[in-house]
């Protein structure tokens, strides 16, 4: 699975940003000892949700040690799709843009305009006491 190897900090990841990249990530590192379902779950300027979608080219999971593997998915509560932390996973997750659409029932879903998301906002299920740890906000761009 190809990654782009220049990442750009997401800092402001409007119209400016979007248009110039394939993939959005983020930096996580899950502290259980079990896996853990992770969803974006944000809104964008125009008040919008934003949610992962079920289709669409994979969503990776790149490794702290280099890896990059497929993220596995599922439905997650409320029938929200999550993508699957391993137990201690820890480095970045991208997802395509077209895994992006304004709603987390697949029937409704339309995919996402590329509104800018101003309000990335985080799903997790299946966490216990110790969750996850967000660092920081990626765009890949396009190569």
């Amino acid at each position: 699975m190809p990654i782009p190897t220049a990442y750009i900090p997401g800092r402001i990841w409007g119209r400016r940003t979007i248009p110039k990249c394939a993939m959005w990530g983020i930096t996580v590192k899950n502290l259980e000892s079990h896996d853990v379902l992770f969803g974006l779950q944000g809104t964008d300027a125009m008040g919008k949700n934003v949610f992962l979608y079920p289709e669409g080219d994979p969503i990776a999971l790149a490794y702290d040690n280099g890896d990059i593997k497929a993220a596995g998915g599922r439905g997650g509560v409320n029938s929200r799709y999550c993508i699957v932390l391993p137990a201690g996973f820890s480095g970045s997750v991208f997802i395509p843009l077209n895994r992006i659409a304004d709603s987390h029932e697949k029937d409704k879903a339309k995919q996402w305009d590329k509104t800018p998301i101003t309000s990335p906002g985080f799903h997790l299920s299946d966490g216990g006491s110790k969750g996850c740890w967000f660092r920081r906000c990626l765009s890949a761009p396009l190569p």
